[in-house]
Formats: structure tokens, C-alpha cells, sequence
């Protein structure tokens, strides 16, 4: 189990904002948040697995939170569908 990281006392001028952030980013980062408060909040979780959820949620954050495509959407396609066709 994990214990607070911070108190009420230590946020209470950015309360609002903090809230209003959290909100408006819910549904982009919801599968981020789920994995992470259920990997931290497991206490029977084996290691390894802790860590590879953690890691998971730190692409999965990255990925949603950093739009850093390197090919236009139709290009990327063509090239997801051309690595998936020699994979299967």
C-alpha cells in the first residue's frame, strides 16, 4: 500500500485548478489513471508485474499525452497495415 503523497494543506491554492485539470483530462487518460491506481493499490501483486504495469502506464500516458506522430495519419496506417501483414 501506498501512502499520501501529498495533504490538502499542500495544494489548497491550486485545489481548483488541480480539480478542473483532473475533470477535463478524465476520459482521455481514464485506462492511464484505472491501470495505475489498480497496480498501486494491489497489495498481493507480484513485483515484476507491478513494474511492467507501471510501464505501461507511463507509454500509454506518453502515447495519449504527447502527440509526437512522425508520419501523417494516412501514411501511418499504410504502415501499421504493412507491418500487421507480415505479422500474420
Amino acid at each position: 500500500m501506498c501512502g499520501m503523497l501529498f495533504e490538502l494543506r499542500d495544494v489548497r491554492s491550486e485545489f481548483e485548478t488541480l480539480m478542473k485539470n483532473w475533470f477535463d483530462k478524465t476520459q482521455l487518460l481514464e485506462p492511464v489513471f484505472e491501470t495505475y491506481f489498480g497496480t498501486m493499490y494491489n497489495p498481493g501483486i507480484y513485483l515484476h508485474h507491478k513494474f511492467l504495469s507501471l510501464v505501461q502506464c507511463v507509454e500509454s500516458y506518453h502515447r495519449r499525452a504527447v502527440r509526437n506522430c512522425e508520419l501523417p495519419p494516412d501514411q501511418a496506417e499504410k504502415r501499421t497495415q504493412e507491418i500487421l501483414s507480415y505479422a500474420f
